[in-house]
């Protein structure tokens, strides 16, 4: 074999080489706390792969025939950190591992296996799926649908101007949350910027209020916001949020608040912010799990199909359009309507979400209720409910 060859042969030798063993380049992690720190620090999202890994015959085919292929390895690589939550019954685990597993099985209320959670570096839950049919290109395609009605980051440090920002703001009649920060300060702007990576922010915007961010110094320029200025000099923090009635800019109606990250921000938040929720049905979970946080109240989410599905109309006769039970859940819940119509028209991307939420929570017929407490974990599942209303009432009250 001449040089020319042998060269080819070689080149040839690692193409091969390098297909065959880019599967297994894919590294799937044990360590929970690890995956958020590391999801956090790449800018990635958590796929969290709870399986039964030597016995349960559906993670095995899904681990066959979507997790050792290219196709997802390829996918996967600039998206997630990959964590496996085993439950095996022939190996065995460490026994901080195994706990941390049960742990996470119970936080994520999850009971069979195969379930794939897509997490945020929070450990929020973004979105669910299990095994599909058709291998790694079903997964990945169903996968793709899940992401793309994921809520987006804000990025709450791009430049604006205030003119704009406060025209959109009154023209929705919405106040004007203003992030303010000294750029001076380590971290300050960094702060601001992971309340606009935590998603909750996103479903917030543009409901709620309309942000816009500044640093102190180019605040002390702002002609239109000479009004609160006297009212900002008081305040210590290093980075803390105004919220302006976007009419007036008035500081008799602004509320100052500080925060130190992100969480102690949303709380805070949800402190100040006007709710008017009152017992409606919503159709947005995103936005249904926002206010069950700032009300402290419990979720009900029916899953129905409104205009052919028999037991779902008795139910609604006997229980959901009944005073008693809408007393109720004005002072307990926040009610979510997730249908299923044959005849109304529901926009596409409704569609879809309804569909996610559906087979997140692992709904295979309708009606189905289900309850999550103040804690966001599920504590009831039901389908059709024939007894009495006060009985339905008093069971979700056992349990919340």
């Amino acid at each position: 074999m001449n040089t020319t060859n042998r060269i080819l042969s070689s080149i040839l030798l690692l193409v091969i080489l390098s297909s065959t063993l880019y599967a297994n380049e894919v590294k799937w992690i044990q360590n929970y706390k690890l995956a958020k720190k590391l999801a956090a620090k790449e800018d990635k999202m958590i796929l969290a792969n709870f399986t039964g890994s030597d016995w349960c015959p559906y993670c095995i085919k899904a681990e066959a025939e979507i997790f050792n292929t290219d196709e997802f390895a390829k996918f996967a690589a600039d998206k997630f950190i990959l964590l496996k939550v085993d439950f095996p019954q022939k190996k065995k685990l460490p026994l901080e591992i195994r706990k941390q597993n049960e742990d996470l099985a119970a936080k994520y209320n999850v009971s069979g296996f195969p379930t794939f959670l897509i997490l945020d570096n929070n450990g929020e839950v973004l979105g669910v799926s299990g095994y599909a049919q058709g291998g790694a290109k079903a997964w990945i395609a169903t996968c793709t649908d899940i992401l793309k009605n994921i809520p987006p980051k804000t990025d709450l440090l791009k430049k604006e101007d205030f003119a704009t920002v406060l025209d959109k703001a009154r023209k929705k009649q919405l106040p004007i949350l203003l992030f303010v920060y000294d750029s001076k300060i380590k971290d300050s702007s960094a702060k601001i910027r992971a309340v606009g990576d935590n998603r909750s922010f996103s479903t917030l915007d543009g409901w709620r209020f309309i942000p816009f961010s500044t640093d102190k110094s180019q605040l002390e320029n702002n002609t239109m916001l000479e009004d609160i200025k006297p009212l900002l000099k008081a305040v210590s923090s290093a980075q803390y949020c105004v919220l302006l009635d976007s009419k007036t800019l008035s500081k008799d109606s602004a509320k100052v608040f500080k925060f130190s990250n992100a969480n102690n921000f949303f709380k805070n938040l949800y402190k100040n912010l006007s709710w008017d929720y009152n017992g409606e049905w919503l159709l947005d979970y995103n936005k249904a799990k926002i206010i069950a946080k700032a009300q402290n109240k419990a979720i009900l989410i029916r899953f129905s199909g409104s205009d052919w599905c028999t037991w779902c109309k008795k139910m609604d006769e006997k229980i959901f359009t009944k005073e008693e039970f809408l007393d109720y859940a004005k002072k307990s819940l926040v009610l979510v309507d997730i249908d299923f119509p044959k005849k109304s028209n529901l926009s596409q991307a409704q569609i879809k979400k309804n569909h996610s939420l559906a087979q997140s929570f692992g709904v295979d017929g309708l009606p189905t209720i289900i309850v999550l407490n103040k804690e966001a974990k599920m504590v009831m599942l039901s389908g059709y409910y024939g007894g009495e209303l006060s009985a339905f009432i008093k069971e979700i009250e056992s349990r919340i």
